[in-house]
């Protein structure tokens, strides 16, 4: 949340400076003083501009990390799965020999 509030204020800056790159040449100055204006604030971009792709890797890194960890904490092994099959089917197994048993001693005792 907070590299997001930094990322906007960044681009709000480069909007500023890039307000202030037109705004340059509406003053009564000489050539020379409005060029090197414009240049000055053409650097200022570029280096603004250079911070925000940095802080937007940045950002991209962090997100692109948390998605790995995510994944990494739900990966489940293949085999998982087929063990799990395997236990219910036997415990279905048991469950049935069980019932046999149970029903085999009922018919037993009702026989007597």
């Amino acid at each position: 949340m907070i590299e997001m509030t930094r990322f906007r204020t960044a681009l709000a800056i480069l909007a500023v400076g890039a307000t202030g790159v037109f705004a340059v040449g509406c003053g009564d100055s000489s050539n020379n003083d409005v060029n090197q204006a414009i240049d000055d604030a053409q650097e200022n971009v570029d280096e603004q501009l250079k911070d925000v792709q940095e802080q937007s890797e940045q950002l991209q890194d962090d997100a692109n990390q948390q998605l790995e960890d995510a994944q990494d904490s739900t990966d489940v092994p293949d085999n998982v799965q087929d063990e799990v099959d395997e236990a219910q089917k036997s415990l279905e197994e048991n469950q049935d020999e069980i019932e046999k048993q149970i029903q085999q001693a009922i018919d037993d005792a009702q026989g007597q």
